[in-house]
Parts: C-alpha cells; sequence; structure tokens
C-alpha cells in the first residue's frame, strides 16, 4: 500500500527519499532549524557543509566549506558550529573599525595558523604601522583610497628611514600592507 501511494522513489546516500513525501526510509529526516546542511553540489559533485548564520548587516549570511565526501561533509559542519560557538564566523562588522578588526585578527583568528615568529612578526608591524595609520576608520567605509594613501605615505618615509636606518624596516612594512 505504501508502494502505491508513493510512486516516485528516489535512492540517495541516506537511502530512498520520497519525492513526493519528502520521508527518508532509512529514519535520518530532516535536520532542525538551525543546524546547517549538507548536501551535493551537482555540478562538480562535491559535498557542501552550509550553516546559516541568519541576517548580518541585512544580508542572509551563509558559510559554506567543501568536502569530496559526505562523511567530511559532516566533520565541517561540526567544525563551522565550533567556530560559531566561539563567535569566530558571525562578526557584525558595522560597528568594528579597523583596528578592533586588526586587534581580532592577532588575537583570535591569526594564532595556530602561521609560525609562532611570524605571528610576532605580524602583531609588531600591524601595532606598529597599520593600527596607527587605519585603526580608526570604520570597518565598512575603509576603501582603497585609504589603503593607497597609507602605502604612499609609507613610501615617502621609506626614503628617509632608508637613508637613515637601511632598508629593512621599510621591507618589513611592505610585507604587512
Amino acid at each position: 500500500m505504501a508502494a502505491v501511494a508513493c510512486l516516485s522513489l528516489r535512492s540517495t546516500s541516506r537511502g530512498f527519499i520520497d519525492g513526493r513525501c519528502g520521508v527518508s526510509k532509512k529514519g535520518r529526516g530532516r535536520r532542525a532549524h538551525g543546524e546547517g546542511s549538507i548536501f551535493r553540489r551537482s555540478s562538480d559533485g562535491r559535498w557542501v557543509a552550509q550553516l546559516d548564520l541568519g541576517i548580518v548587516n541585512g544580508k542572509r549570511k551563509l558559510v559554506r566549506r567543501y568536502a569530496k565526501s559526505e562523511r567530511l561533509a559532516l566533520g565541517k559542519l561540526r567544525q563551522l558550529h565550533k567556530e560559531y560557538e566561539q563567535q569566530l564566523l558571525a562578526v557584525d562588522t558595522a560597528d568594528f573599525t579597523v583596528g578592533q578588526y586588526l586587534e581580532l585578527w592577532l588575537t583570535d583568528l591569526l594564532p595556530g595558523t602561521v609560525k609562532p615568529s611570524t605571528e610576532a612578526s605580524y602583531a609588531d608591524m600591524t601595532r606598529r604601522h597599520l593600527i596607527p595609520a587605519l585603526g580608526d576608520i570604520k570597518l565598512v567605509k575603509l576603501s582603497k583610497d585609504d589603503v593607497r594613501l597609507f602605502l604612499c605615505e609609507k613610501s615617502a618615509k621609506r626614503r628617509v628611514i632608508a637613508r637613515s636606518f637601511g632598508n629593512g624596516e621599510v621591507q618589513r612594512s611592505e610585507g604587512v600592507s
């Protein structure tokens, strides 16, 4: 009787799903609201782990991670949940200044991604050059012109620094920007 009521069954990695009723025959069913989703992209066959962060700055924010298998995508979805709980994903940038974001980057996002010596160098250059010059600008208002002006000022000072202290200081400041 059930086979007559739901005629369009299709096979998926989760089992047979009824196309008309949406009932999973394996019992996994739908995820709860806010849990995220895992699906296979038809264009290239990669698996997508997707987490909906809601409305951020007036737009819906979706975070996606890609994997080669459904099992790996599930692991990536779990990792997305951990990042969300640690507040690494949902950064409301409307009120952030460049200085606040750079401090967040130095303390929360950068550690563990580079060698400790590189991390110390980035922190030194960021606190010595970027934050004093660009730190008061709102992050959403930061423009190409602000960055160009910063670089022009640094290159003008480079000539003075190059004459008095050698070229090492300038080369390091160019690496950050």
